[in-house]
């Protein structure tokens, strides 16, 4: 099963496409709302597919017990992760208590770029005629011609790459330097989840950036531009989710919608009265439930239907 990337998968098609086809794939979508309104991120499946997604982020490693085709434990595997979504459905994400808490967010690096909507004047240009990007297709094709490190096993074991002793006082700097400002009144205390894991993703692009190169080893100069990335994402970070304040109405927003999606489902209108009635605790007004539903209608996650007997009345959109 030769299948490289993945769009909106659960996590048993991801532990079987991790068995059975190559032990590497990627999680790629750029409609990335199909995976996180779809079924693997469902209110009784999120806890798994977000905890299957950390460990693999981790150790590249899981079990796997099922009664129809047998068991076993599974070890060097891959996945990356690269999801586009539009930033509606990115605010539901990082309001997400269970994925901060759970630590897939640390384990994430997210961007949400300023708009240069009316900035972009038209340049005459062909991108695949300049030098960058053809020593960039080169050398990916070259990557990409070279065989897997695959055991007999059907494991994963490429070969170690270390940091030359220049590179891992500049790490040690770097390390400490974070460490120092997560305590108490810190600047990245309000981001600590992420930091903490900050010095583990700069040598990770360290390394990407030694092995794209073609280095047998993480040189200080990977380590210092892996560290600029690491800054920008630090700064996103604290922009879009640092103060660990997510506003009441997109928390109240997220679980109403997930109250929908469990209880309700798509294809039926529901009538205002019976979400503030039977719906979240936290919603118990006309007015509360009015002002959360409007805001999941203009994300598009519901849309305005008739009702036979309600005035007001919304449906559940099925991605």
């Amino acid at each position: 099963m030769p299948l490289f990337i993945v769009s909106e998968p659960s996590t048993e098609a991801i532990h079987r496409q991790l068995i059975v086809g190559m032990p590497a794939i990627g999680l790629v979508n750029d409609e990335g709302g199909q995976f996180l309104g779809g079924y693997a991120m469902s209110a009784e499946k999120r806890l798994g597919t977000l905890t299957t997604l950390s460990r693999l982020w981790d150790r590249g490693e899981f079990d796997r017990v099922r009664v129809g085709d047998g068991s076993g434990s599974y070890y060097g595997r891959r996945l990356n992760l690269h999801l586009m979504v539009q930033p509606a459905v990115a605010s539901l994400l990082l309001a997400d208590p269970l994925a901060r808490e759970q630590g897939f967010l640390a384990r994430c690096l997210v961007s949400f770029p300023q708009s240069t909507a009316g900035q972009r004047k038209y340049v005459e240009t062909d991108l695949g005629r300049t030098a960058e990007y053809q020593a960039y297709t080169a050398r990916m094709d070259a990557l990409l011609e070279q065989e897997w490190p695959i055991t007999d096993n059907h494991e994963l074991d490429p070969p170690n790459i270390v940091l030359t002793p220049s590179a891992k006082r500049a790490w040690v700097a770097l390390y400490n330097d974070i460490e120092k400002a997560l305590g108490g009144d810190g600047d990245l205390a309000p981001i600590r989840s992420l930091a903490s894991k900050a010095p583990e993703h700069i040598t990770r692009m360290a390394g990407t950036f030694a092995v794209f190169e073609g280095d047998t080893g993480i040189h200080e100069e990977h380590i210092d531009r892996a560290a600029l990335l690491m800054q920008h994402y630090l700064a996103e970070a604290t922009r879009l989710w640092g103060a660990g304040q997510v506003s009441t109405e997109l928390n109240l927003a997220q679980e109403v919608l997930n109250w929908l999606r469990d209880k309700m489902g798509p294809g039926r209108a529901i009538p205002l009265a019976d979400i503030y009635r039977n719906g979240p605790s936290a919603i118990r007004s006309a007015g509360a439930a009015r002002k959360v539903v409007q805001l999941l209608a203009h994300h598009g996650w519901v849309a305005i239907t008739a009702h036979p007997t309600a005035r007001e009345a919304y449906e559940l959109v099925a991605l």
